[in-house]
């Protein structure tokens, strides 16, 4: 009794050596990573028992290319960050009015992924090429808030709690009706028939998911920092606006003789 192949009308070889090749492929919807983890725990206790010289080797496997492009996916993710927070603040040129927008990315990013894991979907390249596309969306509402706000607060003799309902008053409106445009844009797009809706389902759903918790935390989470933030920026732009001219320190009358 000998060692040998069921049928030697074809051959395989691997690395120059002999071998017996076995492909093995996920199931629909299953997950690449858990797959190939399972595979190869499976494959480690079933080595013990292999003869002596009969080795397992992967000679390819999704789960890397899985991994390379979720690492690409999320650098990229972290470069469209800086350029979207290094944008907002080229204009106010204030730290406390670009820190207030920034806060919406990190609240609207991690809020789609409960949206998303309602709606069944993982974290793959589809799903984080829609956050990446999301990121310059996100700041749009709360940038709108935040400056209106501040422009409230410049042009108006008012307090800041009032001028914050004021500005509120004002974006709402539009702040509400940019988001159903975009969501009108981009939810249509996930249900195309055929190839290009598959491709599209994940990435158009994440960034309308995305888009509406922005929106959300603008309407609702950016009023009560803008109120105590803005405050003191506001307080000191009067202060060098509107310089006393009275009591002691003030200057001299000018007066002459003909």
């Amino acid at each position: 009794m000998e060692l040998g192949s069921k049928s030697y009308g074809t051959g395989s070889w691997f690395s120059g050596q002999p071998s017996a090749q076995t492909g093995i492929f996920e199931a629909p919807g299953a997950n690449a990573l858990k797959v190939e983890a399972a595979l190869r725990d499976k494959l480690d206790r079933l080595a013990e028992r292999f003869p002596h010289g009969i080795d397992e080797e992967f000679a390819f496997t999704i789960g890397t290319f899985v991994q390379k492009s979720i690492q690409s996916v999320f650098i990229t993710l972290s470069v469209a960050v800086a350029l979207v927070v290094a944008t907002v603040d080229l204009f106010p040129q204030q730290f406390r009015t670009t820190l207030l927008p920034c806060i919406v990315i990190p609240v609207a990013l991690v809020g789609s992924f409960s949206v998303l894991y309602l709606l069944g979907f993982s974290i793959n390249t589809l799903s984080l090429l829609g956050r990446i596309f999301a990121v310059g969306l996100v700041v749009d509402d709360a940038v709108v808030v935040v400056e209106n706000v501040t422009r409230t607060l410049r042009d108006r003799d008012l307090k800041p709690g009032p001028a914050v309902k004021q500005a509120m008053i004002e974006v709402t409106g539009p702040i509400l009706a940019t988001t159903l445009v975009l969501l009108g844009l981009f939810i249509p797009v996930a249900f195309v028939p055929g190839p290009t809706g598959s491709l599209s389902n994940q990435s158009m759903l994440t960034i309308a998911a995305t888009v509406s918790i922005s929106s959300l935390t603008a309407l609702t989470l950016m009023p009560a920092p803008s109120r105590i933030m803005l405050r003191a920026c506001d307080g000191h732009r009067q202060g060098r606006s509107r310089p006393s001219t009275t009591g002691s320190n003030a200057p001299p009358a000018a007066t002459g003789t003909a």
